[in-house]
């Protein structure tokens, strides 16, 4: 018997394969969701692999039917509940004040969006209650047994958002966001330095200087689909796969939704040019430690496209592309 957990790979596979599916008619809305609670689409999309993976785990613990849409919007509230929590140390989620100055930097497409309010003015209990209610067209009800809430707990809840954003509502102004453009450092081990290098050697397809930018236990993360632990690892499987596509690419750097990252520009067959990834690096000390590859993220690929003004070409959220 082998206890290399490899082993179970394939068969989660299929399974993962199953459950893909059957959420699919839900992955738009639950994306949506998250983005309002977060406030910003790098974190929405952590929220939603997060959501994803703990549905995905938990369905071995279920001794009753599972309803997709409830299960799924249920995972994701409590998991930014208990994220909020942590990052906030707060012990009265209902009552008090956000602190001053803890408004996350809003991005120009949420200060478009009515529902910021939402993410800036609320706690997070009544910012749950009001999305999953007032933008999801969930009952009383539904909400109370995704949080484990009673009826009136809910329907105080709601109320209480709704007074709070009547108190708010026109008193915003108008915020721009300028962060600092690419190459602002000179300095080697500067992050945007290393970006820079990092594209020149993807745009000239030299491998080997790609891999030397890399820590040797580098992290590479193909969001939502596969992760893959070292340079080797790498040099043998995406980036081969990447050498081998005959479609011609190339990177640039530039700030989307508030961050330093490469956006792939990839040609099709008639040579019309749009968005096909995102990397997102880590980089620690001049080197780039992990990264994550938007791929198969098309609602946070259609963001950036939108922020940047670029055409963006999705390809679903698999390998496999969109279930029939």
């Amino acid at each position: 018997m082998t206890t290399d957990l490899q082993a179970l790979g394939e068969p989660s596979r299929a399974l993962r394969q199953q459950f893909d599916e059957l959420v699919f008619p839900h992955r738009q809305a639950l994306w949506r969701f998250c983005r309002k609670l977060t406030g910003n689409p790098w974190d929405a999309e952590d929220l939603v692999q997060d959501t994803l993976l703990k549905a995905f785990a938990r369905l071995s613990f279920a001794w009753q039917p599972v309803e997709p849409r409830a299960y799924l919007f249920r995972i994701a509230s409590n998991g930014w509940i208990d994220r909020w929590r942590r990052d906030r140390a707060t012990t009265e989620l209902d009552e008090a004040a956000p602190a001053a100055g803890a408004t996350p930097e809003p991005d120009p497409l949420e200060t478009r969006d009515a529902l910021r309010l939402v993410v800036d003015s609320l706690p997070p209990r009544q910012r749950v209650v009001f999305l999953l209610t007032e933008a999801f067209g969930f009952t009383h009800a539904d909400v109370a047994a995704m949080l484990g809430l009673s009826l009136g707990a809910v329907k105080a809840l709601r109320f209480r958002a709704r007074e709070t954003l009547a108190m708010k509502e026109g008193a915003m102004a108008p915020m721009a966001l300028a962060p600092p453009g690419p190459g602002a450092s000179d300095h080697p081990g500067d992050p945007v330095h290393v970006l820079e290098r990092y594209v020149d050697a993807f745009n000239r397809r030299d491998v080997e200087a790609l891999v030397a930018l890399f820590h040797g236990d580098i992290v590479n993360e193909i969001v939502g689909v596969a992760d893959e632990a070292g340079a080797e690892v790498m040099t043998q499987n995406s980036l081969a796969e990447w050498l081998a596509d005959p479609l011609p690419t190339r990177g640039l750097v530039t700030q989307a939704c508030g961050r330093p990252v490469v956006v792939v520009m990839q040609q099709d067959d008639a040579g019309a040019e749009a968005i096909a990834w995102v990397v997102d690096a880590t980089v620690t000390d001049g080197l780039v430690q992990s990264q994550r590859l938007y791929c198969f993220c098309p609602e946070l690929l259609d963001e950036v496209g939108a922020e940047l003004g670029l055409p963006v070409r999705t390809r679903g959220y698999t390998y496999a592309g969109t279930p029939a």
